[in-house]
């Protein structure tokens, strides 16, 4: 029974390390070669491995190799860094399914906060449709809740990713009026902190109701920032993700929240 439950936890981390390898592989022919894919690369690759040369792995972590004080000091090295950065990653991806799965809540909220992400010319990527679809069924089902579509000019277009989610709201039915746009935020800490401001001025109390909608990858970082600047009462409404896509953007979360927790930025 062991040596079964073995082989198909082997064959399961197998084809999740292969899934892993290709997404970051996908991304660079895509984006390029950067942190994200080698860091995805450097987690996948060694489970990818253990799985398909068990034996040779066993060979390194011989009895007869275990006596070189050098060669402990290595082996028990590479296995504590390897077991924190599991550990970590173990720990902030409960947090951030945690997050992702949260349900705006039942009675209205004060405002809607949609994050920006990438456009293309005057049309919002597919990333971004989908925020903006799940935000566009909220804020027709509550007419009275004001939102705020948060993002600036990226690199790709010469059109705020704003002013372009603006469009495409009122294109799903938003009335105009019930807009405001957040045009000059680069990453995620801008989008929460210009936000923060831009609802500060209108006299929208700290402790109002805010619901941020967004990928449900990135809801536990934005929640993260959307607190230090200042909200209180937030949650949560998430649209989906393509599977595919789900490893790279995931691991993405992952190194920024390390970030944010080693350097606060």
């Amino acid at each position: 029974m062991k040596k079964i439950l073995f082989t198909v936890f082997r064959i399961l981390l197998s084809a999740l390390s292969l899934f892993v390898t290709a997404s970051a592989l996908y991304h660079t022919v895509l984006l390029g070669f950067g942190p994200v894919p080698l860091f995805m690369l450097t987690i996948a690759l060694p489970f990818l491995a253990a799985t398909l040369f068990t034996n040779r792995i066993k060979a390194l972590f011989s009895v007869k190799k275990a006596d070189k004080p050098l060669y402990r000091l290595i082996k028990y090295t590479v296995l504590f860094c390897f077991c924190a950065v599991f550990v970590l990653f173990g720990c902030f991806s409960a947090a951030m399914l945690l997050t992702a799965e949260a349900q705006p809540p039942s009675a209205e909220t004060d405002c809607v906060l949609i994050l920006g992400c990438k456009v293309e010319d005057r049309q919002p990527s597919l990333m971004l449709q989908r925020r903006l679809d799940t935000a566009a069924v909220y804020l027709l089902d509550h007419p009275d809740v004001i939102v705020v579509v948060s993002g600036g000019i990226g690199n790709s277009s010469v059109y705020s990713e704003a002013s372009v989610m603006r469009s495409y709201l009122i294109g799903c039915g938003v009335a105009a009026n019930r807009i405001l746009t957040e045009d000059l935020s680069t990453n995620t800490q801008e989008n929460l902190q210009y936000s923060a401001e831009l609802l500060q001025n209108l006299s929208l109390s700290q402790d109002a109701d805010v619901l941020i909608v967004t990928d449900g990858f990135h809801q536990l970082r934005a929640r993260i920032w959307a607190e230090k600047f200042g909200f209180t009462n937030l949650s949560s409404l998430s649209s989906s993700t393509p599977l595919f896509l789900f490893p790279y953007y995931f691991f993405r979360e992952f190194m920024g929240l390390t970030r944010y927790f080693l350097l606060g930025f």
